[in-house]
């Protein structure tokens, strides 16, 4: 039970820290700009509810992924700590792409309110890759524990109604810490990024070789 604890709030930290909501603030409140409260709200619960979905499919079929590719857990870690870094290390010295939009791109996003939810919030903002191959490394740290796969799917549930809460009052964030405050958040949020993506490497590095660690 407290493993699956355990399991739980590192899965919900890691996911979190992934995703970013305030991080994403300045994008989604430019990119949303034009829309409307309702069509925002639209957005929001679209783009939520879609990567919820497919982060629960991932964590489910996880295992049959490593079966069809013929490769193991410890080789998803390396690989999944490396892009991991990439991201952490953007996030802590990087800046947030695509905050600025011109007039043409807005009105051709209020023309596609049906896809902005699914693409790019949906994906890759909300669920990409990190993102995905967090869920897959641990779900197949759960396998063969039901209470520890229902803990994964409430901890990527909770993820996603954090972030659904956050990106709903973007507006009043922004307004209260400012653009300065959202960079210096996720700044931190890549440092801690990068620190569990060098641990998911360790853990790759030492399955493959046998090692036990402390």
């Amino acid at each position: 039970m407290e493993s699956d604890l355990v399991l739980g709030l590192l899965a919900f930290t890691t996911l979190f820290v992934i995703v970013d909501p305030i991080g994403m603030l300045p994008f989604f409140v430019s990119l949303t700009g034009g829309f409307s409260s309702a069509d925002r709200v639209y957005v929001i619960r679209r783009s939520t509810l879609f990567a919820t979905v497919l982060l629960l499919a991932f964590a489910i079929l996880g295992q049959y992924i490593f079966l069809a590719l013929h490769f193991t857990i410890y080789s998803f870690e390396i690989a999944g700590g490396v892009l991991l870094f990439a991201i952490g290390f953007s996030m802590v010295f990087g800046e947030t792409p695509g905050t600025k939009l011109t007039p043409m791109d807005r009105d051709e996003l209020l023309s596609r309110r049906e896809e902005v939810g699914i693409v790019p919030l949906g994906m890759p903002l909300l669920a990409g890759p990190g993102a995905i191959s967090s869920v897959v490394i641990y779900a197949q740290g759960s396998e063969g524990s039901l209470s520890g796969s229902l803990t994964l799917y409430a901890a990527i549930i909770l993820v996603m109604i954090v972030s659904y809460v956050v990106l709903r009052a973007g507006v009043q964030i922004l307004d209260r810490v400012g653009r300065v405050g959202v960079v210096a958040i996720s700044r931190i949020m890549g440092l801690l990024l990068t620190a569990i993506a060098v641990q998911f490497v360790i853990n790759g590095v030492a399955g493959a070789f046998g090692l036990v660690l402390p």
